[in-house]
């Protein structure tokens, strides 16, 4: 087995801070600016904030370079980090986030530090080590200190290359998800402007070819047979106020609750529920059933409002939590799949958007909801709209199930690779020339 060294992180590398450009200074473009709301670990978000191009050579120093690994350090995406690639260059990092400069190259490489950095042990030292509370800060120093076992050059070497070879492999999963994603949203927008017509299974001509089967409606063009109607009319709607807590005098019952929502196109008996407890009254007024479309009422950014899921299985006292309304249809006239996939479309996400209310926090009223504006076509059709949509849907449910097993293996990988606890014996190609 290979000689492991410990080491300070500060042994090796440098953390540089960023510079505090002046908002006074933004610019629709020019040089893009990563700021701590652009990092992920995914990657870097695209919504940047722009400098004037002479600002690059005028603050070089705080330019990126491949291969530099950024981190955020203050904020709720305290340690969020992700490795610079080319399209993300030229550009600058402004203050509070973090750039990596190797000092050393006989004892730290880039790739196996980037790895490092998103180890859970990495992480947790962050946590332990930042300030504050809602907003914690970490300096350059403390991170500086944080301890790294080290192998050889070679090794890490031979060690970045399995792991980014893992990562090559979910950034395709990733990649075909998002394929599928765009596809399904390009069908949504013609399965609910033309629909589907009965006789054929295929969709109407559009209104150009076939004018005549089309009526003007508050929402735009829509097929003849179909009407604009309010959530009012179509369904029964429930705020829960179901919270966490057990109590011995109540009932036991299990809660669907808001991440629950937030993370899963469906609710399936796959999703662990927390075990509480409630009384009679609330068991009656929140148990769910199969069609129920449960939406997020509140949330922190307006954008995660309504996000919505649709109950496919349930079990015995699966109930409602805190923070989310039910949405109950009368499977007569409107199926609950069939308001889901709408609840998807931009025009209600707008809707919702608009209305939701709050400064620090925001928050839908049993209004706004009702008053939001939907499709309704004959039931019938809405059958033949659920059913192409959901091939989409379970090709990436088959795709989001496959990547959850790369990153799974990944984790596994890094813990073995990253401690020496699976030995590797390096290549001819990760040795210096």
């Amino acid at each position: 087995m290979s000689k492991w060294k410990e080491y300070q992180i500060g042994d090796f590398a440098e953390l540089q801070g960023g510079f505090a450009f002046s908002s006074n200074f933004f610019r629709d473009n020019g040089i893009p600016l990563i700021r701590i709301s652009n990092i992920s670990n995914k990657g870097i978000y695209k919504n940047f904030a722009y400098l004037p191009q002479e600002f690059l050579d005028k603050h070089i120093t705080f330019s990126v370079n491949i291969k530099d690994i950024v981190i955020a350090m203050s904020g709720a995406t305290t340690g969020k980090n992700c490795l610079i690639i080319k399209k993300n260059m030229p550009a600058l990092v402004n203050q509070r986030v973090g750039r990596f400069i190797i000092k050393k190259k006989e004892i730290g490489d880039n790739d196996y530090l980037y790895f490092f950095v998103n180890t859970a042990y990495f992480q947790n030292e962050i946590l332990i080590d930042a300030i504050g509370g809602a907003q914690p800060n970490i300096s350059s120093n403390q991170i500086e200190k944080i301890k790294i076992n080290l192998p050889s050059l070679s090794h890490q070497r031979k060690i970045a290359r399995i792991l980014t070879t893992i990562d090559n492999v979910i950034e395709k999963t990733d990649s075909a998800i998002a394929k599928y994603k765009a596809i399904k949203q390009g069908m949504m927008h013609d399965l609910f402007t033309r629909g589907i017509k009965h006789e054929t299974g295929k969709l109407r001509p559009t209104k150009e070819e076939a004018p005549h089967l089309y009526k003007k409606t508050e929402l735009g063009w829509i097929p003849k047979e179909w009407e604009v109607e309010m959530l009012v009319n179509v369904v029964a709607l429930s705020v829960s106020n179901v919270d966490k807590k057990s109590r011995n005098s109540e009932q036991k019952v299990f809660l669907c609750n808001y991440m629950d929502v937030y993370e899963n196109n469906c609710i399936t008996n796959k999703i662990n529920f927390m075990e509480a407890t409630a009384p009679l009254s609330q068991i009656y007024s929140f148990k769910l059933e199969i069609g129920d479309v449960l939406i997020t009422k509140d949330s922190e950014v307006p954008e995660d409002i309504a996000v919505p899921s649709v109950v496919k299985e349930i079990k015995k006292n699966l109930l409602c939590g805190y923070h989310l309304a039910i949405l109950r249809t009368n499977t007569e006239s409107l199926l609950g799949e069939y308001l889901y996939f709408q609840l998807n479309l931009e025009f209600i996400n707008k809707h919702f958007y608009q209305h939701a209310n709050g400064s620090t926090r925001y928050g839908l009223t049993k209004d706004s909801i009702y008053n939001a504006k939907i499709f309704l076509s004959k039931k019938e059709e809405q059958k033949e709209i659920i059913k192409k949509l959901l091939v989409l849907d379970n090709k990436i449910e088959t795709e989001q199930k496959q990547l959850s097993k790369l990153q799974k293996l990944k984790q596994g990988l890094m813990q073995d690779l990253l401690t020496g606890k699976k030995e590797v014996e390096p290549d001819k190609e990760d040795y210096d020339e």
